[in-house]
């Protein structure tokens, strides 16, 4: 049996219902007032899980993204949830928020990366940059926040689809967007999906300034890897066995270097880094598989992605209906 925990909310997963029933009793018998639900529909903390007639497993935030919008007043709709600027900082002349208004900037924020983080990776990229905004944003900030929340309203039937008796083995997708950010960073965006749903998304500026396209990706890959394995290990304590874990890269030089392990005076700084990544792709836990850049879906959590290219890639894993 695995719990998870969330304050006084438990969520039980097993693959013996006489097992649930035991535990379910166990602690009806040292607390009251218990409410219950089990079945093909079960709502967590705004995450309706639902099993559909196929037994795949579909998740839907389609009460809680509503509310949102409702919640600060934005009624309209959008295609996107970026703008081409979203990382450009404001100049000296920013007119920043009332400190009521930066109280409900805050408050949306951290609505939507709740969000983000259960079901919407579409909006991570988006939303992880204006959290690092909270304390003092502008103006230009709120914009960008109110085009993120007219993309949500247009798009609350987002749906992540699970398949059922698909083939277990994780596919990740990593991506880095060479110096992207005003101060020379790069951004790292990883995808972790498994029968053909999401389960974990990042979309974070790197710690370190990097030299070239390639070594941010390395960094990126570097990044990926413990939590790949972490979900390789749940997975492993589910009682399941995972196979043919794969990594698509869409950088040549990256995947050369990896499965080489060979340094140059160029990237033997960051070693480590690619030496770590080897070791796994020798030890057969995972392998690393050149994907074609239009086929990257981790690029949108690297870049403010628009247009066609935006929605192309945010159709590969979710279902709007």
């Amino acid at each position: 049996i695995t719990t998870c925990f969330h304050v006084d909310d438990l969520l039980f997963t097993c693959n013996n219902e006489q097992m649930l029933t035991n535990v379910v009793q166990q602690f009806g018998s040292k607390f009251r007032g218990i409410s219950i639900q089990k079945g093909n529909n079960i709502n967590y903390l705004g995450l309706n899980i639902h099993r559909n007639r196929n037994k795949d497993i579909e998740l839907s935030m389609i009460k809680y993204s509503k509310d949102i919008g409702e919640s600060c007043g934005i009624t309209q709709k959008d295609k996107t949830p970026n703008t081409e600027t979203l990382f450009e900082d404001d100049n000296d002349e920013s007119i920043f928020l009332t400190e009521d208004n930066r109280k409900i900037f805050h408050t949306i924020v951290a609505k939507l990366l709740y969000l983000a983080k259960k079901l919407r990776p579409d909006i991570l990229t988006a939303i992880s940059y204006l959290a690092s905004k909270v304390n003092q944003p502008t103006v230009n900030d709120n914009n960008k926040l109110t085009k993120v929340v007219k993309y949500v309203n247009n798009t609350i039937n987002y749906k992540s689809i699970y398949k059922y008796n698909t083939p277990i083995g994780i596919t990740a997708y990593v991506d880095a967007s060479f110096g992207c950010h005003s101060d020379g960073k790069s951004r790292s965006g990883i995808a972790v999906m498994l029968c053909g749903g999401m389960i974990y998304t990042s979309s974070s500026k790197q710690k370190i300034v990097t030299k070239s396209s390639t070594e941010a990706e390395l960094v990126a890959l570097s990044d990926a890897c413990d939590q790949i394995q972490w979900c390789i290990e749940f997975i492993k304590y589910q009682g399941l066995i995972t196979r043919n874990n794969v990594i698509l890269e869409d950088n040549k030089s990256t995947i050369t270097l990896i499965k080489t392990g060979k340094t140059s005076k160029r990237t033997r700084h960051i070693k480590v880094k690619y030496f770590g990544m080897k070791e796994l792709i020798d030890n057969n836990i995972l392998d690393i598989v050149y994907c074609e850049t239009k086929n990257m879906y981790a690029d949108i959590l690297t870049k403010p992605t628009v247009g066609r290219k935006f929605i192309n890639l945010r159709d590969m894993v979710c279902k709007l209906e």
